[in-house]
Order: C-alpha cells, then structure tokens, then sequence
C-alpha cells in the first residue's frame, strides 16, 4: 500500500540523511570550519559542501515523493503538507548560497530521530502489528522502539533543534538583520526566519502530540495502550 511504499523509501533516505548530517556537522570539512570562522557572514552566506549535497537530497526527495503523496488520500495531513513545502523552500533556498553551515544539522543530524519512526509506522495497528506481536520477542522490540523513537524525538527535535536555533541560528539572522543597508539585504535573514521558527514550534507541536499519547497509552488498558501510542507516529515524518 500507499504507506508501505512510503517507509521502504523513506528509511534508507533517513539512515543517509542522519549519517551524512552528523558526521558533518561533529567533524565538520574544512569548509565549514572556514564557514564558522569567518562569523555571522561566513555561515549564512559561505558555500559548505556537504550542506549542498543534504539540500539536493532533500529537494528530490520532497519534489518527488514526500510533497506529491501528501496529496494522495491516504496521506493527505495539512500540517504535514506545510512541514514539506517548508523543508522544500529552505532546500531552495539553501543554493544561494545562503545557510548551507546549518544544513547539515536541520536536514540530516535531526532525522537520526525518523529511523526508529519509520520501523515502528510499519507495524502500526492499521498495518503490521500482527507481525510484531507474532511472537513475545518481536513483541518486546517493537514496544521498545517505540520508546527509543520517543525520547529520540524529545532529545533531538525538542531540546537539540532549539537550542541550536536560539544560540546559534538566531543570533546570526538577527546580527545580518541589524546589520542590513537596504531592504533587499534585509529580506535573506527574514526568510530565515520565517522558515526556522515555525518549522521549530511544528517539533514542539508533534512533541506535545507524542507526550500526550504516551501519557494515554500508559493509563489505558492494555487492550486499548497500542492503538493510543500509535497515532503521532503518523504525524511525525
């Protein structure tokens, strides 16, 4: 179906995704160490390389699979169709060259946290979970890939992401902004952030939906406890 297609595709693009972005931005290449000292400028306007490639992945990936099949019926989300269109323009908008440093954080470190989402969506009650629950071993981690995909997302998308937005990120738009001669110089910064902030409160969103659920799951009978965990999964793609 429509959804198994989704996370065949999906999960080797995240394990690609989290490994190209970790790795650059922990050790990052000489450009982006030039990037980093030249200050406000050089990390919002110099060329990073792996932060080009993560975009190019990360524009074909959205133009092809992730923003036409929102639109099917089986996947149709409105607020994952703004999360996509948004991760499209910050691709787009990365070629300038503008942000190309942080790439690597926004478009490949975070989806470390989609791996374990993608293997748990596939045994959702509405799809596999006969599977998982086939035998007590499959049973026991399923369940506990659920909880890796939970503190997962809190550590990485709730507490990582904003931490790098307001002590690195911000500062930088703000100090171009403040800094601008004209309105046309001003307009790179504003984008930014018209980009970054909403894109971060969508994480805290889903994180809230998450922390709802698990709350839900762990007060409800256990006949009922997996269909009420199951549900953010599909929202947080």
């Amino acid at each position: 179906g429509t959804l198994s297609q989704s996370q065949v595709v999906a999960f080797p693009l995240m394990i690609i995704l989290s490994w190209m972005g970790l790795a650059a931005w922990l050790f990052p290449a000489e450009d982006a160490l030039a990037a980093n000292a030249a200050g406000t400028y050089g990390r919002l306007h110099y060329p990073v390389e792996a932060g080009r490639q993560i975009s190019l992945l990360i524009l074909g990936f959205q133009l092809f699979w992730d923003v036409p099949m929102t639109f099917t019926s089986a996947m149709y989300d409105p607020v994952m169709l703004v999360h996509h269109v948004g991760m499209l323009g910050c691709a787009v908008v990365s070629f300038m060259p503008y942000v190309q440093y942080y790439v690597p954080f926004f478009g490949g470190a975070i989806e470390l946290s989609s791996v374990p989402l993608v293997i748990i969506d596939i045994f959702h009650p509405k799809r596999y979970q006969d599977v998982a629950d086939s035998n007590p071993i499959s049973a026991q981690a399923n369940f506990f890939m659920r909880v890796i995909f939970l503190l997962s997302y809190l550590a990485i998308r709730c507490i990582w992401f904003p931490v790098v937005v307001f002590t690195e990120v911000l500062p930088d738009f703000l100090g171009e902004l403040s800094s601008a001669a004209n309105v046309s110089a001003a307009a790179a910064p504003i984008i930014g952030m018209l980009f970054i902030l909403p894109l971060m409160f969508l994480q805290f969103y889903w994180g809230h939906l998450l922390i709802r659920q698990a709350i839900k799951a762990l007060s409800a009978p256990p006949e009922m406890a997996d269909d009420r965990v199951a549900k953010p999964t599909e929202m947080v793609q």
